[in-house]
């Protein structure tokens, strides 16, 4: 969900690094987010329109490529009713075999990229939460996401 795209990338450190060099000094390497000048300031607004875009983006692929939405939720839910037979709708899509659970199991508990941040301070505020609700409600259920998650 949009929510945990940007918690994720301010504890991970989406500013730190090569990325914030690259934000700072190539113009062209964050896209042109349709933001006011204050709101380009603000990193959680930014990566709130990010994900819009680069939801936009995926979602106009559909229109002239093979193509199958799968929710980041859905894979890497808790529940295997439902992160099992994401990965093997996958698979399928792919014309590869389904595989048992206990193999899918395998394959989504592996941790990949794991953050060596363990404050993880950052958090959405309320206000954030609701200016891009009212902003991108139409955007936010099409994808099924509740708008005003705990």
């Amino acid at each position: 969900d949009p929510y945990t795209y940007v918690v994720s990338h301010l504890n991970k450190g989406f500013w730190r690094g090569h990325k914030k060099f690259f934000a700072k000094y190539v113009w062209y390497w964050v896209e042109d987010l349709k933001l006011d000048k204050k709101s380009k300031k603000d990193p959680v607004k930014v990566l709130l329109e990010r994900w819009v875009y680069v939801n936009r983006q995926i979602g106009s692929y559909a229109r002239s490529n093979n193509y199958l939405v799968v929710r980041f939720e859905d894979l890497f839910s808790k529940d295997k009713n439902v992160s099992l037979p994401t990965l093997n709708k996958i698979r399928e899509f792919l014309e590869l075999q389904p595989l048992e659970d206990s193999e899918n199991e395998k394959w989504l508990t592996t941790r990949k990229n794991i953050s060596k941040r363990k404050d993880n301070k950052y958090q959405l505020s309320e206000e954030h939460k609701s200016e891009f609700i009212l902003k991108h409600s139409d955007f936010i259920k099409k994808y099924g996401y509740l708008t005003n998650p705990a």
